[in-house]
């Protein structure tokens, strides 16, 4: 028996558990990061008050509160285009200043769109929520559910906008974390001209990457690492998600990654 499939299928018994769950791992992962991914630590390769994040598919806000925990945070701008939780996580994060929540998503374009997000129970799982309906409806499954009742699952839909980062102001991007299943080869594409300027780091959750994105990142010379007790090496699968390290080219990257013994 899986734990993790036994605990999905308990929750979907307790929907209203869903606020309580994502506030105690808010807590939690602002405490101590790493219980959320250790890949969140490459930010120690950065100076304080130097690193802007732009966390895209920002949902419940718990990465958001993880990367606030980091000495190097500047500025955090989290995308979330469920309307609903867009609202929440303005108000939830108003105090902090560095803070700013843009209610929509990224893409290849400005568009207009919708997003689907599968409810089973009564337990919504925004975590899930994808501009494609067949990634949102299909994840929750007899394989990842025990007693799966397809008649007790739902697909909500939410009018939503979608821009490309390469059209929005923004300043210097440092990391990008993408976390929209299935939708980050779409969302690269609109930030093509971003990452040529300033090679961030790039987050993705490494079970959503698509082989389309990771062709792309390849093309720009992009290489998959993961973090292993503060040092980067090629990716194995250790972190939940995969970093990915522009190439040597990068000034700005070398030579933070000079200040740490060359890890990069």
């Amino acid at each position: 028996m899986s734990v993790r499939k036994l605990l999905r299928t308990s929750q979907s018994f307790f929907p209203r558990l869903r606020d309580m769950k994502a506030s105690v791992q808010r807590r939690l992962v602002a405490a101590r990061p790493t219980l959320y991914d250790e890949a969140f630590d490459v930010l120690r390769f950065f100076p304080a008050g130097s690193a802007t994040i732009l966390d895209v598919g920002a949902n419940q806000g718990v990465t958001i509160a993880g990367f606030a925990a980091y000495p190097a945070t500047r500025r955090i701008i989290g995308f979330e285009p469920n309307p609903v939780l867009a609202a929440k996580l303005a108000r939830r994060f108003r105090p902090d200043e560095r803070i700013v929540i843009e209610p929509r998503g990224l893409g290849d374009g400005a568009s207009s769109g919708k997003l689907f997000i599968p409810t089973y129970r009564g337990y919504e799982y925004d975590g899930l929520g994808s501009l494609h309906e067949a990634a949102a409806r299909d994840w929750i499954s007899a394989e990842r559910m025990y007693l799966f009742d397809p008649s007790r699952l739902r697909v909500t839909a939410y009018d939503v906008d979608v821009v490309g980062l390469d059209s929005l102001d923004l300043g210097r991007v440092d990391l990008i974390k993408l976390q929209i299943q299935g939708h980050e080869h779409a969302a690269l594409l609109g930030a093509r001209r971003t990452i040529a300027r300033d090679w961030p780091l790039i987050l993705i959750a490494y079970a959503q990457i698509h082989a389309e994105a990771r062709r792309l990142l390849a093309e720009l010379g992009y290489t998959e690492q993961q973090l292993n007790r503060g040092s980067l090496e090629p990716w194995q699968g250790r972190n939940l998600f995969c970093i990915f390290v522009p190439p040597q080219g990068s000034a700005r990257w070398a030579g933070l990654a000079a200040d740490r013994g060359g890890a990069a």
